[in-house]
């Protein structure tokens, strides 16, 4: 059975915090940044369209997308890491002595549980 507080796909912001017990997009970050043990940035897109801006760094720089609502905490997820492999190497991990899992890798059950991690790490 899938896990549905990281598969069902939210339409504003708001929803998305509330549905993972979250207080703020602060937190989102917090969570992200567990996830990828590198520095996240999120926020709501500035151009009026619904979704969220997500920047995610790397060693030579950063790289940002947009995930537009309905969007899904695995769905987030699957587009940071597809933003993190984009921004290249971060050598300055806080949490993994190794490297940080591959999110794009994972079967469904292996990403859920490791969301699972990032959240309660916040």
């Amino acid at each position: 059975m899938t896990d549905t507080l990281f598969t069902t796909a939210f339409a504003q912001t708001d929803e998305l915090l509330n549905h993972l017990g979250l207080e703020d997009i602060q937190d989102l970050e917090d969570m992200l940044v567990h996830l990828f043990d590198r520095p996240v940035w999120v926020q709501d897109r500035h151009d009026g369209e619904p979704g969220l801006e997500v920047v995610v760094a790397g060693d030579e720089g950063a790289f940002g997308c947009c995930c537009d609502f309905p969007v899904s905490v695995v769905d987030l997820a699957e587009a940071c890491a597809s933003a993190a492999e984009s921004a290249g190497t971060y050598g300055w991990g806080y949490f993994f002595p190794e490297e940080p899992p591959d999110i794009l890798a994972m079967n469904d059950a292996e990403l859920i549980a490791t969301l699972q991690d990032a959240l309660a790490a916040v």
